[in-house]
């Protein structure tokens, strides 16, 4: 009986989009451990692919995240055993508390850290960590926006040339 590809497999519940998270998180800080780098000061988004126990490939860094999912679309694709596209990226969050000034200006700034995983079963999660605090902040999908846009289609991309 052959294999169906995981794109026809049963979509992933909550516990199984943490578990792969968490899986990509815990790669991506032991790598940055191994580099001697800093987990929240990057200057590039990082894009990965993600194996289903939790290996992670690097596909490549990018100053511009928009450009960098344009271009992991154009040069990559995901291999057999990887479940998910995943990108990386570091900046400043702030409160919302009606300062008008950006988020690197404010003075209750904190860094933080977004890993963002698209799934070859069409599913989203999002972990945000602030540097500082052991717990992160998931969100499954329901966030809305440029970049989990841009990550839905890279990922399209990515599997469409692999078919």
């Amino acid at each position: 009986m052959a294999k169906k590809p995981i794109t026809e497999k049963k979509r992933l519940n909550h516990q199984d989009l943490e578990a792969l998270v968490t899986s990509a998180e815990k790669a991506l800080q032991e790598l940055a451990t191994v580099k001697k780098l800093d987990e929240f000061e990057r200057s590039s988004a990082q894009m990965f692919a993600l194996s289903a126990d939790g290996f992670v490939r690097h596909l490549d860094a990018y100053p511009d995240v928009y450009v960098g999912l344009e271009n992991v679309a154009l040069t990559h694709t995901l291999a057999e055993n990887e479940v998910a596209l995943v990108c990386e990226t570091v900046g400043w969050a702030s409160p919302n508390d009606g300062n008008p000034c950006q988020p690197s200006q404010h003075p209750q700034r904190k860094r933080v850290r977004l890993t963002t995983l698209a799934t070859k079963t069409n599913q989203m999660v999002s972990s945000l960590r602030f540097q500082g605090d052991d717990e992160a902040v998931l969100d499954f999908g329901q966030a809305k926006g440029t970049l989990a846009d841009a990550l839905r289609q890279t990922l399209r991309s990515m599997l469409a040339k692999g078919n």
